[in-house]
């Protein structure tokens, strides 16, 4: 939460905090990178954070949510990436008639709000939560938050991989008993590249298999499979992806293409690895579209423009371009 919440504000006119509060709090937050409502009970004890709360409950006139009490069977689990959620400390409770209802602890960060907005396309009304019940919500269900995989999801219609696996037929069972695995493999990377992930990882261990994407630099558990369809589903991948599923003793490279539609084809690089456990494979996501984007759509200044085309311009020299995964290099 920003040192510069709007929070602040309100607690000042309420007259719940002092101007001497408020700058003890913000150097604290900046020396610890805790939030304001921790902050502010730590600092001044006499101060709970339902009173917090309630004042900023007043403030605005929002509804109050015991989050701990909620039945998040009913939350929408495809609007917002789970890291986003965390990220933010926000939660989607529900969506209806264009409208998402959202838990927040700070209803003051406008920007977020916007962009959230921008996001999802639906107008957004606020509910308050405690951040404390927020974050053990949190912490007991981000791991199922993406954990139910609709196998009969309609937006797979004309999805298929840009390889004609059927010469392949005795490299692999194709009886009835298979087609979950297809199905199951092709929704997990569908959504991978719906949600905007850069990478998608299938990681065997010894009692749990667990699938997680790579959003913005971030890992996150969206799927727990049986652990005994570990080995379907890597054979599954190599045979789209042209490697040999009789090798499973050392590492294997190889690409595969999905066709999401007749004007979208994503690129894929696979990689395995023979573990303990099973293969592990991480498949990076190569979207063509994306990497094809011109230098104005990038978002530079008009001097940072020149810069960088008088610097690629030159017939010598070397150029960096740095950051983690999903920063945008390519």
């Amino acid at each position: 939460m920003s040192i510069n919440s709007g929070i602040f504000t309100i607690l000042l006119q309420a007259g719940v905090l002092s101007a001497e509060d408020v700058e003890a709090i913000r150097a604290a937050m900046l020396k610890d990178e805790t939030s304001v409502v921790s902050t502010v009970t730590a600092i001044r004890p006499d101060i709970s954070a339902l009173k917090i709360i309630q004042t900023i409950s007043q403030f605005y006139g929002l509804p109050v949510l015991d989050i701990a009490a909620y039945n998040l069977d009913f939350m929408p689990k495809d609007i917002l990436p789970i890291n986003f959620i965390i990220k933010h400390k926000i939660l989607p409770l529900s969506s209806h008639d264009k409208r998402l209802k959202l838990a927040v602890v700070d209803p003051t960060t406008k920007e977020l709000f916007e962009s959230i907005t921008f996001r999802t396309g639906l107008a957004l009304d606020f509910i308050l939560v405690d951040e404390a019940q927020l974050k053990m919500v949190m912490d007991q269900n981000s791991s199922n938050y993406f954990k139910t995989i609709n196998l009969d999801d309609g937006a797979l219609d004309g999805v298929e991989f840009a390889v004609d696996v059927s010469a392949d037929s005795d490299m692999v069972n194709s009886d009835d008993d298979d087609q979950p695995i297809v199905k199951f493999v092709h929704k997990i990377i569908y959504d991978a590249v719906q949600i905007g992930a850069s990478d998608i990882h299938f990681e065997p261990y010894e009692k749990i298999y667990r699938v997680r994407y790579r959003i913005d630099g971030v890992l996150s558990e969206v799927a727990t499979p049986p652990h005994a369809l570990k080995d379907k589903v890597a054979a599954r991948i190599k045979v789209v992806s042209k490697l040999d599923i009789a090798e499973r003793r050392v590492p294997q490279d190889g690409r595969l293409r999905l066709s999401l539609s007749a004007n979208q084809i994503i690129d894929f690089r696979v990689s395995t690895l023979p573990t303990a456990y099973g293969e592990k494979i991480v498949l990076r996501i190569l979207d063509r579209k994306s990497a094809s984007v011109g230098i104005e759509a990038l978002g530079f200044e008009v001097e940072q423009r020149k810069i960088v085309m008088n610097t690629i311009g030159r017939p010598y020299g070397m150029m960096l371009v740095t950051g983690p995964t999903g920063s945008g290099k390519t």
